[in-house]
């Protein structure tokens, strides 16, 4: 199975590869620790969404183990995005 951490480092290592050092360092990309239900949150500087967009479309693989890192949504506020996007999907 896949954890937090090891999805948390699959996304700053194409984060950095992607952006380089220097707009990494700006994006202020931070993991809030709400992953379940394969899901996460993450907050970023939305001056930098659309780059971090790219690099979450260009992670492949975590852990040795082929994965697919779709955006499901947007907010403003964690509250929001917690309460839209955190539910657990019935299917």
């Amino acid at each position: 199975t896949i954890n937090f951490n090891d999805v948390k480092n699959a996304i700053d290592s194409q984060c950095l590869r992607f952006l380089g050092e220097w707009n990494f360092s700006k994006e202020t990309l931070m993991h809030l620790e709400d992953f379940k239900y394969n899901k996460c949150i993450l907050r970023v500087n939305s001056k930098y969404l659309n780059e971090v967009k790219t690099s979450l479309s260009l992670i492949d693989n975590i852990k040795g183990k082929r994965a697919i890192v779709n955006t499901i949504g947007v907010s403003g506020t964690l509250k929001k995005a917690r309460l839209r996007y955190m539910k657990k999907e019935d299917k």
